[in-house]
């Protein structure tokens, strides 16, 4: 009885790298498949029609890219004003100016378009190095596997 009451702390012990490894490489595969999909969208020429820093004070990151633009897709005009799929928030307001600088009013640029959605745009796609990240979590998941099985 004391050896399995032994096994069952130890399990849980084991249970615990387990699941927040487990936790953690969901979140990382899901912002990873959520910036890849931009990757199977269709490429199209934009023009830029408005561009700015917009400063929001309640923020941790106070300083948002405020891009506007558009675009033409199956013979019929649309506007965007997403940057980026997620919200791009800056801490330092000459880093969000020095991203926004290429996107002047009047310039041309690709936009990438949703092809189930042609109202989705987007100017600059997601990181795709973030998938690496996944590899230290897994880290806690073959241990908390591997001590499991140990135990066991």
């Amino acid at each position: 009885m004391k050896n399995i009451a032994g096994k069952i702390i130890g399990s849980l012990f084991f249970a615990v790298f387990l699941a927040m490894g487990s936790l953690f490489v969901f979140f990382i595969a899901k912002e990873f498949v959520f910036n890849l999909q931009t990757y199977a969208w269709d490429k199209e020429e934009c023009r830029i029609v408005a561009s700015e820093v917009v400063t929001e004070q309640t923020q941790e990151n106070p300083y948002r890219l405020n891009v506007e633009y558009v675009y033409a897709r199956n013979g019929r005009h649309y506007v965007s004003t997403r940057y980026q799929r997620k919200q791009a928030t800056f801490s330092d307001y000459a880093k969000a100016s020095a991203r926004l600088q290429p996107y002047e009013p009047g310039t041309r640029h690709i936009c990438y378009v949703n092809p189930r959605d042609p109202e989705e745009a987007v100017l600059h796609r997601g990181n795709l190095w973030i998938g690496l990240g996944v590899l230290f979590p897994m880290i806690f998941v073959v241990i908390g596997l591997g001590g499991i099985y140990a135990i066991w």
